[in-house]
């Protein structure tokens, strides 16, 4: 996923948590929401658990530091650096790139199957 420097409820949606033995989606265990436009605030249905959802949060790759307050978890989300824009600016760009060639593909596929008809098909 790609993220820019702002926080959104949905974000952490694909997170999983290991909880109560088994591997339980984040929006099974908690509710997200934001406390400002560069905080999240992770409630967790059950205290038992806040510390298995801070350490998925901590393990996800974002580079977040989850704060621990009772069954509350609060998350900033940092504005990236200029290298961090600059390497986000090339991972899309690629993406973008190989996306418009899959289109290509997907296109020329159909236009030969079309001409292949074309030429079965009376008129």
């Amino acid at each position: 996923k790609i993220r820019g420097g702002k926080a959104t409820a949905d974000m952490l949606n694909h997170l999983v948590v290991n909880a109560y033995g088994e591997k339980l989606s984040i929006i099974e265990t908690a509710q997200i929401t934001l406390k400002t436009p560069t905080k999240l605030l992770i409630s967790t249905f059950d205290n038992e658990i806040t510390n298995h959802v801070a350490t998925a949060i901590r393990d996800s790759g974002f580079g977040f530091t989850p704060i621990v307050e009772g069954s509350n978890i609060t998350v900033t989300v940092a504005k990236p650096s200029r290298e961090a824009r600059d390497n986000l600016i090339k991972i899309t760009s690629k993406q973008g790139e190989s996306t418009k060639a899959d289109i290509r593909h997907v296109r020329k596929q159909a236009m030969d199957y079309i001409k292949k008809l074309k030429g079965k098909i009376s008129e």
